[in-house]
This record gives structure tokens, C-alpha cells and sequence, in this order.
């Protein structure tokens, strides 16, 4: 009976889990897509135009950016609560990691808010040369800054990962997709830190965290847990 209890939570967990997860996915995706439309590549006049013709909607991929960080944080808590009793260490570990990440994203967000800042500034006494310079700095270091977090945003997958086979609540195969995609970040940092003419070589390995991720969020919302 007190099996049967505890197996009930474990999958209430797993379950909140999962809603956490689908919202990291949902508003990181929606985020990366408004900036998708609203920062053109190498095209600072029309980045700046942009910007001010859609400052709502840009204001918007901002705020998505938030919820995410909140949610991904939360998501790493419920985490932690499920696979502490397998590996406290580990758990600490991933736990660690998206503290870090969540730390660094908050940053980057705040780079991408002071373009609308700088915009929106009447009392600048710039020149437009000047102001766009400075709108398309804040830009790049919030790319950056975004890229960084990367890094642990691929490392608390690994430990997890690692929990996920081990704990064999979950199927091995998703505890192996989530360890490869921990490289599948880590590579998209490095390419794009040494040649980000060549990100496109980090596509497959995203792709891959991609499956991984989004597999390990549905078998939370699903299934939860594998019973004993």
C-alpha cells in the first residue's frame, strides 16, 4: 500500500514535471521565433526599424524569455525532488547547472530589454550612427551572453540524463538521447564561438536534443513514471 502511495506521487510529480517542461519548450520556441522575425542578421537599419515598429511584440519574445527561465528553474526543482533518492550528487549536480543557466539567461534577456531602452530614450543625445551602434551591441552581447548559458544548459542534461537510464523509471533510450544531447549544445557553443559561419554542422546535434527533450517531456505528461 505505502508502494502504491509512493509510486502515485512519484508520477504527480513526474506529471508537474512535464507541464513545466512543455512551457520551457513553448515559450523558448515562441522567443526564438519573434527574434526570428524582428533581428535581421547583418541589417542594423532594418534590426532598428523593427524593434520600433513591433516594440509590443518584441516586448512580448522578451517576456516569453522570463516565463521560460522561471519555468525551467521550477522544472529543475521538481527534477531534483525525483531523482535525489537515486543519486543525490548528480541531482545536485544538474540542479547546479540550471541555477547557472537560469542566472546567465536572465542576463541575456536583460541585454535584449535595454535595445528597447536605448530606443525609446528621448533624453539620448546621440546621433543615429551612435544609437544604432549601441542598440546593435546590446543585440550581440544578449547573442552571446544567450550562447554562454548554453553551455550549462547542455551540461544539466548529461547528469540527467545519466539519471533517467539509471533510474529505470523512464526508457533507456530517452536517458541516452538527453546525454547526446548535452554534446549537441556544447558543439552549437563552440561552433558558433569559432566560426559561426559553420553553424550549420550543429544542426544535427540540435536535432538530436531536440527528439531527446521533447520525448523525455512527453513520457512525463503521459506516462509519468514506470510502475515497479
Amino acid at each position: 500500500m505505502i508502494e502504491i502511495i509512493k509510486n502515485n506521487s512519484l508520477k504527480r510529480s513526474a506529471r508537474i514535471a512535464g507541464v513545466f517542461y512543455l512551457l520551457v519548450i513553448l515559450f523558448g520556441s515562441s522567443s526564438e521565433y519573434i527574434r526570428s522575425i524582428v533581428i535581421v542578421e547583418g541589417n542594423v537599419s532594418q534590426t532598428v526599424a523593427n524593434i520600433l515598429s513591433s516594440e509590443l511584440l518584441f516586448r512580448i519574445g522578451i517576456l516569453s524569455d522570463f516565463v521560460m527561465i522561471v519555468c525551467y528553474t521550477l522544472l529543475a526543482v521538481v527534477l531534483h525532488s525525483i531523482f535525489t533518492k537515486y543519486n543525490q550528487t548528480l541531482s545536485l549536480l544538474f540542479l547546479l547547472f540550471t541555477l547557472v543557466s537560469s542566472v546567465l539567461l536572465c542576463v541575456s534577456t536583460f541585454y535584449q530589454f535595454s535595445a528597447i531602452l536605448l530606443l525609446t530614450n528621448e533624453f539620448l543625445a546621440w546621433s543615429q550612427l551612435d544609437l544604432h551602434t549601441h542598440v546593435m551591441f546590446s543585440l550581440t552581447k544578449h547573442l552571446y551572453m544567450y550562447l554562454t548559458a548554453q553551455i550549462f544548459f547542455g551540461l544539466w542534461l548529461l547528469p540527467l540524463g545519466f539519471l533517467v537510464w539509471k533510474s529505470k523509471k523512464f526508457p533507456s533510450i530517452i536517458g541516452i538521447l538527453l546525454m547526446l544531447s548535452c554534446l549537441g549544445h556544447l558543439i552549437e557553443f563552440l561552433i558558433y564561438f569559432i566560426d559561426p559561419a559553420y553553424k550549420s554542422l550543429s544542426y544535427p546535434g540540435l536535432m538530436v536534443a531536440m527528439i531527446g527533450e521533447f520525448s523525455f517531456c512527453l513520457w512525463l505528461l503521459i506516462k509519468g513514471v514506470k510502475d515497479d
